[in-house]
């Protein structure tokens, strides 16, 4: 009788197995219309039977009850939020069990419930907030949560009793740039909350980050890092804001240029020659022009070679403001940079009363444009002009006779 029952069972045990299955289906299918209607109270009572009978049957069933349990926290009265963090956390605690593979990134999230339930357990958070960025970066992503991380283990580093040496602190910190540089790929609708963080965080390690610490770490690191383009990235815009004078940030932004080229890095050599090196400030700047793509950028590159060529050659300063207004039309700045360029090359260009007048005349009309593109130069734009057309003197003898300007200028101007 025994061996009929257990063969009975043996011969069942699809059956059954696809009975359970159809009914964790079928609860599935109820949770995810509940929550759609937002009939929280059904869907509360779904989730208890598929907390005990079908936890893990699909990830799906859990990823609906974070919205579920997020709600109740949402909803909560203050005296019962921390209950219903302590319910999501146990959601995440079991969502990990039955499924440790997973990419939901739940030590995030547990912080983030305690954060939302106004929990007064730093500590707790704190560790939850640490073991994301260790082991889930890849989910690690709430702007609030990483500024929150990172204020922790930067006091972890003052405190100067936790082990974190002022080199692990800086690897952290270029960890921690890079993670926010992917999310703001990932997530550019947050883009701007991640730059403050950046900001934050920046302004938090400003007390620390002196040439006396910087310096010694770069040197000591540079050889073991010198092809890892993030780090040297990191470090060439630390030490450019806080070294910008120490020969070794010319080492490694040469290294950087080398093994990728950028504008960015193209000027931020020129600015390092600047004060030392006109050729290489001006070899460098050129380099970031060619290299930008972005033409507000571009523009920006260009009328910075424009402001180093200005006592130089006068020719390229031309060339390059030139470029300049090619790459943003709507820059009143450059047209009074040209304009003045122009009044400046008069003892050189000007051999003749009526070359002088055209290239006054020039000036005039460049002027002009500067008010017409930005409406903040107008009242100065139109001052000046009149200056100008005042100092020309054009005669009414003189309307509609053209003069031809040589030099670098190369117009024909009417009068």
């Amino acid at each position: 009788m025994k061996t009929k029952l257990l063969l009975f069972i043996v011969l069942n045990l699809p059956l059954i197995s696809f009975s359970q299955t159809l009914n964790c289906s079928e609860k599935e299918s109820e949770f995810e219309k509940s929550i759609e209607s937002k009939d929280y109270t059904k869907a509360n009572e779904i989730w208890l039977q598929i907390k005990i009978s079908c936890a893990n049957f699909s990830e799906k069933n859990f990823i609906l009850g974070t919205k579920l349990l997020n709600y109740n926290l949402q909803t909560s009265f203050k005296d019962s939020k921390i209950n219903a963090a302590r319910e999501l956390i146990k959601l995440y605690d079991l969502y990990d069990k039955n499924f440790p593979n997973n990419s939901n990134g739940n030590f995030e999230k547990r912080a983030l419930a305690l954060i939302a339930s106004n929990s007064v357990n730093e500590q707790e958070i704190n560790n939850l907030l640490e073991k994301a960025f260790k082991f889930q970066q890849k989910s690690f992503s709430n702007p609030e949560a990483l500024n929150l991380y990172f204020k922790y283990y930067f006091n972890k580093y003052k405190d100067g009793k936790s082990g974190v040496s002022f080199d692990l602190m800086m690897e952290n910190f270029n960890e921690f740039l890079i993670l926010l540089d992917k999310n703001s790929n990932t997530y550019p609708e947050n883009k701007s909350e991640y730059n403050l963080v950046k900001e934050s965080t920046t302004s938090l390690l400003s007390g620390v980050l002196s040439c006396d610490n910087l310096v010694p770490y770069v040197q000591k690191n540079f050889e073991s890092k010198k092809e890892n383009i993030n780090w040297l990235t990191t470090f060439t815009n630390l030490m450019s804001e806080n070294c910008n004078k120490n020969p070794f940030l010319e080492t490694i932004l040469l290294q950087l240029f080398k093994i990728k080229p950028s504008s960015i890095v193209a000027s931020k050599l020129s600015d390092y020659y600047i004060n030392n090196n006109e050729n290489l400030s001006i070899k460098y700047g050129n380099d970031a022009v060619e290299l930008e793509s972005n033409p507000i950028e571009k523009s920006i590159f260009a009328f910075k070679i424009a402001s180093i060529y200005v006592n130089l050659d006068t020719e390229k300063t031309n060339e390059a403001i030139k470029i300049a207004i090619k790459n943003d039309p709507k820059n009143g700045r450059y047209f009074l940079f040209l304009s003045n360029l122009y009044i400046n090359s008069i003892p050189k260009c000007a051999s003749t009363e009526n070359e002088i007048k055209a290239i006054y005349v020039l000036a005039s009309n460049t002027v002009l444009k500067a008010g017409e593109v930005e409406s903040m130069y107008k009242n100065m734009a139109l001052k000046l002009s009149d200056d100008y057309l005042k100092k020309a003197n054009i005669q009414n003898s003189m309307h509609n006779k053209s003069v031809k300007i040589g030099c670098w200028i190369n117009e024909t101007i009417t009068f």
